[in-house]
């Protein structure tokens, strides 16, 4: 399987009710092509700070993103995830948990 890393672009979408929303860009993986024993998971570098990120395909469709060293598996990458829980920003301490690496 060949995955491709791409950012979509922030964009307008139309409502049913004839308003527009504003849907924000965003990192995602595409498949580039199908294969039958397919691994999981995509270990890359990331885009934005080149730290090593874990790619996970999830069952139902989509991808997770995380930490791929020092036993941070389950903790998700911050820069595929900026925008979507409280703050739209990196928070000014996050590269510092980080910065041992």
């Amino acid at each position: 399987m060949t995955v491709q890393l791409i950012y979509r672009k922030a964009h307008d979408r139309k409502l049913k009710s004839g308003a527009y929303t504003r849907i924000p860009g965003s990192w995602m993986v595409r498949e580039t092509a199908l294969t039958s024993h397919g691994s999981k998971t995509w270990l890359h570098d990331c885009p934005m700070c080149g730290a090593k990120v874990r790619s996970a395909k999830m069952p139902n469709g989509g991808w997770s993103h995380y930490e791929a060293r020092g036993g941070l598996q389950s903790l998700k990458h911050p820069c595929f995830y900026i925008g979507e829980d409280i703050r739209n920003a990196r928070d000014v301490k996050t590269p510092d948990l980080f910065a041992s690496l």
